[in-house]
């Protein structure tokens, strides 16, 4: 699609996410009832994750920027973290243990199916999992890095 979008005569100026810092946020009330947070991705693999506020400042900037700003360009976090990471903020702000269940590779289409997604978005969604874990979703330009870490997104989630 980007590319597809790139190559049309009209200029367009396409923003390139982390991972969403809201998909681990969407498991606070297991994890607060489990202490388990379930991960479609390794424990310790690092991904380039992204808060939701600086998604909209990057988007705002954008906006109000000129017509010559065009292109890809990818927005991230403060730095990368782990689905462990993720676990230690829950457990900071919860104030007990949290520890990751890794789903394996082989169940996340019956996971996503499970979640009411379509055949077709399923393997969708376990076809583009599966690439950022054996890392092939690389940023091809330096990221615009967002200011909110994940402790103080989760922090935040947390208190609502």
């Amino acid at each position: 699609m980007e590319a597809r979008l790139l190559a049309q005569p009209i200029p367009a100026a396409i923003n390139r996410c982390g991972y969403y810092m809201s998909n681990g946020a969407a498991m606070a009330e297991t994890v607060r009832e489990t202490g388990i947070l379930p991960s479609f991705f390794p424990a310790d693999l690092e991904l380039p994750m992204v808060a939701p506020e600086d998604l909209g400042q990057a988007a705002a900037a954008r906006l109000l920027s000129s017509c010559e700003d065009v292109g890809l360009r990818h927005v991230e976090g403060p730095e990368h973290y782990t689905a462990r990471d993720v676990a230690d903020a829950f457990a900071a702000v919860l104030g007990r243990a949290v520890t990751v269940e890794e789903i394996p590779p082989a169940a996340l289409e019956p996971t996503f199916r499970s979640f009411g997604f379509s055949q077709p978005a399923a393997a969708s969604y376990a076809r583009m999992t599966r690439r950022l874990i054996h890392g092939q979703t690389e940023a091809s330009t330096p990221p615009r890095r967002g200011r909110m870490s994940l402790a103080a997104y989760i922090r935040a989630v947390v208190a609502h």
